[in-house]
């Protein structure tokens, strides 16, 4: 797992492509898009990586929008045509705070038609751009804060923490509406996904050209530079408990032996005693995951013989 902090201008493929020019390597993809006009955190996983994108994608996201109110475009944004924009607007910060805690919790939002939805396999933005009439339908997603953190003129900015699928140019555009005079995002910035804030990113300017015309340079970043800010497997699911296996048993499992149960060190019994498990993360003693398991609901637990009973839920080979 690599973290980028995306600067305002590429797009996310486009920092995904360099990743993998620089590595040369086949897979690299990345856990959360981030619009050309965002900036932020951007996690990109490489190799065996590419498989946590399901786990990544339920960590929380946060965002600082400056927005604009009345105003409304095509896009949430200010790239998009400008369909309303009045200089004056009697709205007070009270009420923007009100407003926002409306959309706070799980709310139906339907994704802005300047979005990557597909439509009949197309990209919503590609039939946007086009001039297509076409419709989205409503998607159930959750924000978990909205922040009023302050108002200057026409100009407010919000702290959102929100839940995967989330479209903050389109909950902007809502607040707008309910506010009565439109609102659309002139900034967004994700300053943090799960737990790994933009300080811990490598700039992403240091792994593209800024300008392509410049083809005899290379990026400042080389391989052997951004190999050193790898995240190891085992923390980038930091929010699994952890279970420690022996090499051999590690072997065996990615050589496909289908274990029913998993043996246990003693040390390590009251991590699987918790009420609510979900997935436990199996690892070497060097911190080398192997595997994601969960309980067998199937069987019981020999605890006598420290031994837990287990299924299989992804296995990882190392990069």
């Amino acid at each position: 797992l690599l973290l980028i902090n995306k600067s305002i201008g590429p797009t996310s493929f486009y920092i995904v492509k360099r990743v993998k020019s620089l590595l040369k390597v086949k897979k690299v993809g990345h856990a959360g898009t981030l619009d050309p006009n965002a900036s932020g955190v951007l996690p990109v996983v490489v190799g065996e990586a590419t498989k946590l994108i399901p786990y990544l994608h339920q960590y929380a996201k946060h965002y600082m929008a400056v927005c604009r109110l009345g105003m409304t475009s095509t896009s949430g944004d200010l790239d998009g045509e400008i369909t309303l924009c009045v200089d004056k607007i009697n709205i007070q910060e009270a009420q923007i705070a009100e407003t926002c805690l409306d959309f706070v919790g799980e709310i139906e939002q339907v994704p802005p038609k300047y979005s990557a939805v597909k439509v009949d396999g197309r990209r919503a933005y590609k039939l946007a751009r086009q001039g297509k009439e076409f419709s989205l339908k409503e998607k159930r997603v959750n924000i978990h804060q909205i922040k009023m953190l302050c108002l200057e003129g026409n100009t407010f900015i919000i702290y959102v923490k929100c839940g995967k699928g989330t479209y903050i140019r389109q909950l902007v555009s809502d607040i707008g509406d309910k506010l009565g005079c439109g609102a659309v995002v002139t900034e967004l910035n994700r300053i943090a996904y799960g737990n790994f804030s933009v300080g811990k990113c490598i700039p992403s300017e240091l792994i593209y050209l800024p300008d392509p015309l410049d083809i005899g340079k290379r990026a400042i970043m080389s391989k052997e530079d951004l190999e050193q800010h790898f995240i190891p497997l085992t923390t980038a699911l930091y929010q699994y408990p952890e279970l420690e296996i022996t090499p051999d048993i590690a072997d065996k499992i990615r050589r496909g032996f289908n274990f029913d149960y998993l043996p246990v060190p003693v040390d390590q019994l009251s991590i699987l005693r918790e009420e609510k498990l979900d997935k436990i993360k199996v690892v070497t003693t060097n911190d080398d995951l192997v595997a994601l398991v969960e309980m067998n609901g199937e069987r019981e637990p020999r605890w006598a013989e420290n031994q837990f009973p287990i299924k299989l839920v992804r296995v990882f080979h190392g990069n």
